[in-house]
């Protein structure tokens, strides 16, 4: 099916915020995004350090799982769904829709990342109500023979389910390639209200990223801009939660992670957990997949949710 013409100022404003990132990003790292051969669309001028350091971005738009653009030398990269519908949106046309019941799924092959610490990614997510009170990923990226729970090179963007204790937050979760967890400590995450591994914290007046008909948000994760141990969870452009080695964990029975060289050779999987757990499964839709190589500043974060159009604009 042929894009809707209601997504094409979404695709103009975010090849504007590519070129504003190209601007703003350092010079490019030792190692790179790892994937097949560059395809006949690489930019014009692979010399560049500015656009070695660009994302690999999908739009995940109208049946197409394929990678839209990358850093040169890199990709391109093709999705595999499973069970996946694509359902017309007022947003950004035809999304990209998964389902609980139904165990849908997308996995993405060959794309490493974070080899020399530093990496991001950020997705558009349309939340909705749903589960039984367990934990749905959005996103989840691993090593191939990573304990989940416990093991180093993980990972994840997932949310509580409408049953569960913690619902109406978006939670993220990193562990670099030296990070396991001690028996008996809880494994370090994020939560989108600022509580940092800590499954009795509350916020008063904070207000869930769920609503009954649905909302999209853009939601992200990286490493520490600066370095070093630690990470962070981004809402719309907004910085939600932090860690680093600064922070006093050790209160809360966890462990600082994240912020170390990641060793991540299984796939990427989108609408699901990496071991396809069926408990596991999200039910929403997902559109515009950013995957950066180096960390990520919150002010580019900031550009990228405001170059998106607002509900209603159409071409």
């Amino acid at each position: 099916m042929a894009p809707s013409v209601s997504w094409v100022p979404g695709l103009l404003a975010l090849a504007l915020t590519l070129a504003a990132l190209l601007a703003l990003a350092p010079a490019a790292s030792a190692d790179s995004l790892q994937g097949q051969a560059p395809s006949a669309a690489a930019p014009a001028n692979p010399a560049s350090p500015r656009a070695a350091t660009a994302p690999v971005y999908f739009p995940l738009l109208a049946s197409n799982l394929r990678s839209a653009s990358a850093p040169p030398g890199v990709g391109p990269f093709q999705g595999v769904g499973r069970r996946v519908t694509w359902e017309e949106d007022p947003r950004f046309g035809e999304v990209l829709t998964c389902s609980k019941d139904e165990e849908s799924y997308v996995q993405i092959p060959g794309l490493q990342y974070g080899q020399s610490s530093g990496f991001a990614v950020a997705l558009w997510a349309m939340l909705e109500p749903s589960g039984e009170g367990f934990l749905q990923y959005m996103y989840s990226h691993n090593g191939l023979d990573t304990d989940l729970a416990y093991g180093p090179n993980a990972v994840a963007l997932y949310a509580p389910e409408q049953d569960h204790p913690n619902f109406g937050v978006v939670r993220a979760m990193v562990r670099d390639a030296t990070d396991v967890i001690p028996d008996g400590d809880i494994p370090m995450f994020l939560d989108s209200n600022g509580c940092i591994a800590d499954p009795t914290c509350t916020v008063p007046g904070y207000k869930s990223l769920f609503s009954p008909n649905g909302s999209w948000h853009l939601l992200a994760l990286g490493t520490q801009p600066q370095g070093g141990k630690g990470f962070r969870l981004y809402v719309d452009g907004q910085l939600a939660a932090s860690v680093s080695g600064q922070t006093d964990v050790e209160s809360l029975g966890s462990v600082v992670t994240g912020g170390g060289p990641m060793n991540l050779t299984g796939n990427v999987t989108l609408c699901g957990r990496s071991d396809l757990d069926p408990l596991r499964f999200f039910t929403g839709s997902l559109a515009h997949l950013f995957i950066w190589n180096r960390s990520v500043t919150e002010e580019e974060m900031r550009q990228l949710f405001e170059a998106e159009p607002q509900p209603g604009l159409s071409g």
